[in-house]
């Protein structure tokens, strides 16, 4: 019979909504509330989840690894008597032998030998031994021809006259056969090899370390090929029930009708940690830098999202032992995020996983890789946060355009989290981040603009000589741009940021505002709505600035009449009330700069269109004579797109509906709603 933790677990896994979900996760926090001494136990149960090929599970076992961290206390042993005898000895212990360290990495080395992490090692390709053991060796490769030409959709293409026998021969489908002798991989397997680094070089502390590291291992492995489950839980419940856990009294609710005092006992947590001569993490964050190097993607996401949890609630206490004093603590401590740091960094380096199912490609594994760095470096040394930049900016020099995606991503998240430090920083890799601005590959772009964006304000105050060839190479990639380009949010977001201080828009003379605002045009009816309010910021910017040198007037009369109507244009069909509410503020900025005269000699001749748009009925297209298109003006050399958009054209449908298009499917009351919105919108 299923128990209460049971049905939590099931629930992270079958929960119908992302709600109920979130719900065990946090009550898995409460379990390791009331019983600190199950925490080993949670983690490994959850450990199985993080693996998981699901998205949602993976992200509800984060939630519970969090939740599970949350309480569990502060890791803070008591710093030991440092003893001269003890001198040599401490020292040997805080230098362990399997770690990483920046003196001995050599990024060339990894990208040069490592193996590319792909989507998965490919075994479900793979054709079942034991379902077709019965077939001789032709029928057996025949049946596997036919499986992989329907998987690969090559069925469909003989049908129609594509030719794809010479694709892949027979020898491409022997399966190799398993090496005589080899012993099988198991749990045994494991704890052999690490019984076997047990040298007598090695520590009391490194051995005790790995020897628990192995029963960790052994235990997880027999967990996983467990069938039945409540084996397991009473097995752990029967390890639990027999340790001693000292308790404390506590007073309970008392009954209205009974004088007693009720006291009952429960796990003193204090206590428990207290008897405790290692970070509880130890042994689980270790197991998860070793998932971060798997052949499957869902287990390196898994890894990452795990060991973000950790390190968020717990990164300061990774490595300490009581039996260390002060110096040797903070230096195990150091060492242990320099490890974990370029162990991150190898998987940026080498992770290829990518989805292409939005706008621009979605690379979970080195975002949450790269979100973990930026917790270690907030745990890291000015030295070692210098050592970790410049391995990054050798990173971003690499052929690969993944491997110069996780740099920047890395790169973006460095400068997000040490601010204490963007003097220095910012001057080093502002070079090597404008070369991504410019990079050929498109997604590589828009991790650029991104990482700039947060330090838009500093790039100003620290890096003004930049500014010119900055603002100008942003305003040239518009020129590039268009629906399917990833980094059009990215760029706009960063030109908006930049042109919100006066010091860059003062750089901008009369003539060039007038030839670089129509750039924006376009912009203003892009499928995505940030684009749109970025564009609409950039523009309500440029209109209210106050610079002494020239007045808005002298350039703004020149596109005038333009602004206007894409202005009124995007009111009649905006879809989203905060870009309403931006409309009509950069209206308002724009009459306010502008003379009367010059106002109505714009206007005029535009009245009757814009009232005829106004009185449109729902459901019925805009007349295309009534309406102003901007199309992306020029023949320039476009960036690389990768995956599924960089082969799908331009809709061809762009006919516009009063309310927006998605008038269209929505229910009357709704699409009323949204057409009395546009027209009210457009009649201020």
């Amino acid at each position: 019979m299923a128990t209460r933790l049971d049905r939590l677990f099931l629930l992270l896994d079958t929960g119908s909504t992302a709600v109920a979900r979130k719900a065990a996760a946090q009550q898995l926090g409460e379990v390791q509330k009331l019983h600190p001494h199950e925490l080993h136990n949670l983690l490994g149960r959850v450990h199985g989840f993080l693996k998981s090929s699901s998205w949602e599970t993976r992200i509800a076992a984060g939630q519970a690894v969090d939740a599970i961290c949350r309480n569990v206390p502060q890791w803070c042993p008591k710093p030991a008597v440092k003893r001269e005898s003890d001198a040599e000895a401490g020292r040997e212990d805080n230098t362990p032998a399997n770690q990483l360290t920046f003196v001995h990495f050599d990024l060339a080395c990894v990208l040069k030998h490592g193996a590319s992490l792909l989507g998965s090692e490919g075994q479900e390709y793979d054709l079942m031994q034991t379902e077709h053991s019965g077939l001789d060796p032709k029928e057996r490769l025949a049946k596997q021809r036919q499986m992989l030409n329907k998987r690969l959709g090559f069925d469909i293409a003989g049908s129609i006259g594509v030719e794809c026998g010479e694709l892949f021969s027979d020898y491409d489908l022997l399966a190799e056969s398993p090496v005589a002798g080899m012993e099988p991989a198991d749990g045994t397997q494991d704890v052999k090899q690490l019984k076997e680094l047990l040298a007598p070089s090695m520590s009391s502390r490194e051995k005790n370390k790995a020897k628990r590291k192995a029963k960790f291992l052994a235990k997880q492995r027999s967990r996983d090929a467990s069938i039945q489950s409540a084996a397991n839980n009473e097995a752990c419940d029967a390890e639990s029930s027999s340790k001693k856990l000292r308790t404390a009294s506590v007073i309970v609710e008392q009954p209205s009708e009974d004088d007693r005092l009720l006291i009952d006992s429960v796990p003193d947590n204090a206590l428990f940690w207290k008897q405790s001569n290692e970070w509880p993490f130890e042994v689980f964050a270790e197991s998860l830098c070793q998932d971060l190097f798997s052949p499957s993607w869902e287990i390196r996401h898994g890894a990452a999202v795990g060991l973000r949890a950790v390190l968020r609630h717990h990164g300061a206490g990774a490595s300490l032992t009581p039996e260390q004093d002060a110096r040797q603590q903070l230096r195990a401590n150091q060492l242990w995020f320099e490890d974990a740091s370029l162990r991150i960094l190898c998987v940026l380096a080498l992770d290829r996983f990518g989805d292409f199912v939005s706008d621009e490609v979605v690379a979970p594994v080195r975002e949450n890789c790269a979100q973990v760095l930026g917790i270690i470096l907030t745990h890291m040394k000015k030295d070692a946060v210098l050592m970790v930049t410049k391995i990054l900016v050798e990173l971003l020099q690499q052929p690969q355009w993944e491997a110069r995606h996780g740099s920047l991503l890395g790169l973006k998240y460095l400068l997000a989290v040490k601010q204490d430090l963007t003097r220095e920083l910012l001057p080093t890799v502002f070079p090597s981040i404008f070369l991504g601005l410019q990079d050929s590959c498109d997604d590589v772009s828009a991790v650029a603009a991104s990482a700039l964006v947060p330090v838009a304000e500093d790039i100003v105050a620290l890096l003004p000589d930049k500014l010119t060839s900055l603002v100008s190479s942003l305003w040239d990639s518009l020129l590039d741009l268009d629906d399917l380009t990833a980094s059009t949010n990215s760029m706009m977001a960063l030109l908006s940021s930049l042109l919100a201080n006066t010091m860059v828009t003062r750089y901008h003379s009369c003539t060039e505002l007038h030839q670089l605002v129509p750039r924006l045009w376009p912009f203003l009816s892009h499928s995505i709505s940030s684009v749109r309010k970025s564009a609409l910021t950039t523009l309500h910017t440029l209109v209210a600035m106050d610079v002494v040198e020239q007045t808005c007037a002298s350039w703004l009369s020149l596109v005038l009449q333009d602004a206007l109507r894409h202005l009124f244009q995007r009111c009649i069909v905006e879809t989203d009330g905060d870009i309403l509410n931006a409309i009509y503020e950069t209206w308002c900025a724009i009459l306010r700069r502008m003379p009367v005269d010059y106002v109505m000699a714009a206007a005029c001749p535009w009245l009757n269109v814009w009232l005829c748009l106004m009185m449109q009925p729902p459901r019925l297209p805009l007349d295309a004579s009534l309406v102003i298109v901007v199309q992306p003006s020029p023949d320039r050399p476009s960036r690389v797109k990768h995956g599924f958009d960089a082969h799908v054209p331009s809709c061809d449908d762009n006919r516009l509906y009063i309310g927006g298009r998605v008038t269209l499917n929505a229910s009357p009351s709704q699409r009323d709603s949204r057409v009395v919105r546009s027209r009210v919108a457009a009649a201020k």
